[in-house]
């Protein structure tokens, strides 16, 4: 008797030794499966199932369930879950699930979006890191911008909303990426420099724009309305000169 318990002792140990061995197994091959080898299970509309991708999982562990003594248990319950698996498929496609292309930029954070207004997309054309530093620190001429009434008085773009000129004027100034040596003023002047901007040297990315925003196209009035913020242009510029000051480097 006592002779016969000891082998059967050790084939209990044995038999639950090999069905641990097989459940870490298992775990462990589904790990790896679900995140690097995704299949589909396509049905009628080809919709992929949350759980195809425990065939491949238990299909490994069939076979080292196989080749561990006492696992029959285990085998059996892996052809289980594959059979409940692949129950309502029609076939199974080990084609890879692939991510839809996004096009465009990426969404925008909605709070930094509803604090900007019409100004988030422009603010975060260059860098996202762009839009949260001017929420943060420059949200005084963000709301200045973005509130301006009434229509431009004078200049190439007379009867024009001021607001929507300063959202086009600093558009370009973000866009054009003109800021240079830490002023706007290259968005109007480009390569002229001192009284050559001040005359008609002027040859910035933004010229038009500005002189539609300003009001003017008078070199010396344009010069002088950049600090006016009653003005499209001056409240973009005024924006522009705010996101320098306070090292928004990501936007230019």
């Amino acid at each position: 008797m006592l002779r016969n318990a000891k082998p059967r002792r050790r084939a209990a140990v044995n038999l639950w030794s090999n069905r641990i061995a097989a459940t870490i197994a298992a775990h462990f091959i589904h790990d790896i499966v679900t995140r690097a080898w995704p299949i589909r299970c396509v049905q009628a509309h080809s919709v992929p199932m949350p759980l195809a991708s425990e065939i491949m999982a238990m299909s490994f562990v069939r076979n080292i369930s196989l080749s561990l003594r006492g696992s029959l248990a285990l085998t059996q319950a892996s052809f289980a879950v594959i059979l409940l698996c692949c129950s309502s498929c029609t076939r199974c496609d080990r084609s890879a699930d692939s991510e839809p292309v996004r096009s465009g930029p990426a969404p925008l954070p909605s709070i930094l979006s509803a604090r900007a207004g019409r100004l988030a997309p422009i603010l975060a054309h260059n860098s996202s890191d762009c839009l949260a530093c001017a929420v943060a620190r420059c949200q005084d001429r963000i709301d200045k911008c973005a509130k301006l009434e009434g229509l431009a008085d004078a200049g190439p773009a007379r009867g024009t909303p001021k607001v929507q000129l300063c959202e086009e004027t600093l558009d370009c100034a973000i866009k054009s990426r003109c800021v240079q040596a830490g002023s706007g003023k290259d968005c109007y002047c480009g390569t002229a420099k001192g009284l050559d901007c001040l005359s008609s040297g002027a040859n910035g990315t933004c010229k038009s724009k500005l002189e539609a925003s300003l009001e003017t196209t008078a070199p010396a009035q344009v010069s002088g309305n950049f600090g006016d913020d009653t003005r499209g242009g001056g409240a973009a510029m005024q924006l522009v000169q705010c996101l320098i000051n306070q090292n928004c480097e990501r936007c230019f």
